[in-house]
């Protein structure tokens, strides 16, 4: 349980600093856990302070961080029309080497106030670590 609490503290620190970022409540709840060798993660999410013009996009990207170490987990995405296009345009014509895709993308027409963002991961001792 402690370990738990100890993985649950890195990730909360790092979306606190989104938060800050943001100017809202970004995490409205959280449930971290380990099952056999796998990390789950589950985020509650709110976005509804994140609006984003036409060419504009906003990465909120969870991050794990312990023990000089630092994994991404995929971002969500909050991008007008005109900006998601020419996202898909660059990627499909240059792929960049180690792209790692959206959880989510969100769009102003088919916008949510909040999200469940739910990944899993393979579980390495230095999660548990700060």
């Amino acid at each position: 349980m402690k370990r738990i609490k100890k993985i649950a503290g890195c990730l909360v620190g790092v979306l606190l600093t989104a938060e800050a970022w943001a100017g809202g409540t970004l995490t409205l709840g959280s449930h971290v856990f380990t099952q056999g060798d796998s990390l789950h993660i589950e985020l509650l999410l709110n976005l509804s302070d994140a609006k984003a013009g036409n060419a504009e996009a906003y990465l909120f990207t969870p991050v794990l961080r312990g023990a000089g170490r630092l994994q991404e987990l995929p971002a969500v995405v909050v991008s007008g029309c005109r900006r998601a296009r020419a996202d898909h345009r660059r990627q499909a014509l240059q792929p960049s080497p180690g792209y790692l895709p959206p959880y989510r993308t969100l769009y102003a027409r088919n916008r949510k106030d909040s999200i469940i963002y739910k990944v899993s991961v393979a579980y390495s001792p230095w999660m548990e670590q700060r």
